[in-house]
């Protein structure tokens, strides 16, 4: 079940990352994306914190945030919660989450940081 989660593809936070690079640059985009992005989000760092209780209920792409998120320092972790936490795409701290991030994309399938519990979850 677990191979089945795990991202396939380098695109798998392709969303992640567009969203951020287009509020990063002020760029205008659908309300329906940002509410997408902020679901991913909210429901990577709820899989985090229970994972038992959110694994089978979340986005494949919210899996691998979660992955990246456990596997990263705690900055990038906490600049993703202070974006969650005001509901809004604030440009800086969309640049800051994205800057945090960047080498974190291309090493998201390189599964070595995962946690035992979201591990036993999926």
């Amino acid at each position: 079940m677990f191979i089945s989660a795990t991202p396939q593809s380098e695109k798998s936070l392709e969303t992640v990352r567009l969203v951020l690079s287009m509020a990063a640059n002020e760029a205008e985009y659908p309300q329906e994306l940002k509410a997408y992005f902020l679901k991913v989000v909210k429901d990577a760092l709820e899989l985090i914190a229970n994972p038992a209780e959110n694994a089978m209920r979340v986005e494949r792409e919210a899996i691998s945030l979660a992955v990246l998120l456990t596997g990263s320092d705690e900055s990038i972790m906490d600049a993703m919660k202070n974006i969650v936490k005001s509901d809004e795409l604030d440009p800086g701290a969309a640049k800051t989450a994205l800057n945090r991030m960047g080498s974190h994309f291309e090493s998201a399938n390189k599964f070595t940081n995962i946690s035992p519990e979201i591990l036993s979850a999926i």
